[in-house]
């Protein structure tokens, strides 16, 4: 009896090891939402007649309480000063309509902001909200069974009037035309 006792304290004690590093640490679709939305940044470009050499980094912008949020801050950190974009972290929801040339929303506010204005007002949106094109999104991150895929809408792209690169355009699980 004492030995099996040992035996299911030892296999509790296993068992509850891991369950306390994994909500210690970030979550790992977090961390892939982040990674993804961060390596797309560097492949948007603006759309303009203006002179080249006035080209300025793109701001990139996330929401402050979202958890994505950290795992960006992590990656910005360690990148070198010659990156495309700079990271501002947003606390207001209204702050997304200025300002902001790339946003990643979250799916809890993403019914609280019209896609549709962000890309009026220049704003690539990139979300992991199913049905997140539909409603004006420019790029969806899903899940494709253990791996993640993305969408890109073109009309979203057109409105907010920036580009991706060709070459990742044809990585996208599915590429929406503009219209």
């Amino acid at each position: 009896m004492h030995r099996f006792l040992r035996h299911i304290l030892f296999f509790l004690f296993l068992y509850s090891a891991p369950a306390h590093a994994v909500l210690d640490g970030p979550n790992p679709k977090d961390t892939l939402k982040a990674a993804i939305s961060y390596n797309l940044a560097r492949f948007f470009t603006q759309i303009t007649e203006d002179d080249a050499s006035t080209l300025r980094p793109l701001v990139f912008c996330v929401y402050a309480d979202d958890p994505v949020a950290q795992e960006l801050r992590t990656m910005n950190a360690a990148r070198d000063n010659k990156q495309a974009f700079v990271l501002r972290e947003v606390t207001a929801l209204l702050s997304f309509y200025v300002g902001c040339d790339l946003s990643f929303i979250p799916d809890d506010i993403m019914a609280e902001l019209s896609l549709y204005k962000l890309a009026a007002s220049g704003n690539v949106t990139i979300g992991a909200t199913e049905g997140f094109l539909e409603a004006g999104g420019a790029v969806e991150l899903k899940q494709v069974g253990r791996k993640f895929a993305f969408s890109v809408n073109l009309q979203a792209l057109k409105l907010a009037e920036k580009s991706l690169s060709s070459r990742v355009l044809k990585l996208a699980l599915e590429v929406r035309p503009a219209s």
